[in-house]
């Protein structure tokens, strides 16, 4: 049920300060529910906006779904993981998601997911994303890389804080320093040549692409995710929470006073059923 989902909170000022006028940033509003489909089943995601008081609004990017997708970021990496690397045909990956996950995804909507991938890939972004960019004058970047639940490859995911534009992504066998600065020093020319500079950069604490974004991006500001260090910080509380949900449910199984009154319930409800 839909009602029955967690709604996830991305909140977290992105800058302390308005990068555009330097005045602080202050929560406005939160976005209306953003449900999508993971691996792990659907999903309900809110973004919180924070404005200055010139009225210059800012969020930080949905790590979990790109925008306006029906998809999360997680089902694109499964899907291109097994296009590219293990080459299955669309036909056998929806049926592979459906028995691997029990997703249930169209193959139209994995064509989609690999044709948006291979634009990317190819450096292109549309002319009117481009003129938005350019109206703010500069771009703050957000750098993301998600790994599918099986093999070890990884989707790397560049966007623009500002504009929610998706400018560039790929997929690696091996996140090494200088494969991701082969992949982010072509995405920095690009930007130079359409006038559009990098004021500052988001991305979470992976050791090889903290120094690629520094190498390439020196001397440009780099703020560490909030959201990704909050789930790395739960994680393990997470964990344990779930073990102890399982074995209170087998205590409880081992009942037979919890099984009685079970049966009773039951029985009443089909009596209340049955005068009806």
């Amino acid at each position: 049920m839909i009602d029955d989902l967690e709604t996830i909170s991305i909140s977290g000022r992105p800058f302390k300060e308005c990068p555009k006028c330097g005045t602080n940033l202050k929560f406005s509003f939160s976005s209306n529910p953003h449900i999508f489909k993971t691996l792990k089943g659907k999903m309900r995601t809110t973004q919180a906006f924070y404005d200055c008081k010139n009225n210059h609004r800012f969020m930080i990017p949905n790590p979990y779904v790109l925008p306006y997708k029906r998809f999360g970021i997680d089902v694109y990496a499964e899907v291109l993981y097994r296009r590219f690397n293990k080459k299955r045909t669309q036909e056998e990956i929806k049926l592979d998601l459906w028995e691997d996950y029990k997703l249930e995804i169209s193959e139209d909507s994995i064509s989609r997911i690999i044709n948006f991938f291979l634009q990317l890939k190819g450096g292109e972004i549309d002319p009117s994303d481009i003129k938005e960019m350019q109206k703010n004058g500069y771009i703050i970047l957000s750098i993301d890389g998600i790994k599918p639940l099986k093999g070890n490859t990884s989707l790397y995911i560049v966007r623009d804080v500002l504009t929610s534009t998706t400018l560039k992504a790929d997929f690696f066998t091996s996140a090494e320093n200088n494969v991701l600065i082969s992949f982010l020093e072509p995405l920095k020319l690009q930007l130079e040549q359409l006038g559009l500079p990098v004021k500052g950069i988001i991305s979470d604490k992976e050791k090889a692409l903290v120094q690629s974004i520094d190498e390439v991006f020196k001397g440009v500001p780099h703020q560490l995710c909030h959201t990704h260090f909050l789930d790395n910080v739960t994680e393990p509380a997470a964990k344990l929470d779930m073990h102890m949900a399982t074995q209170i449910k087998k205590e409880l199984g081992k009942n037979n006073y919890m099984k009685e009154t079970k049966k009773k319930i039951n029985s009443r409800k089909s009596k209340e059923r049955f005068r009806r």
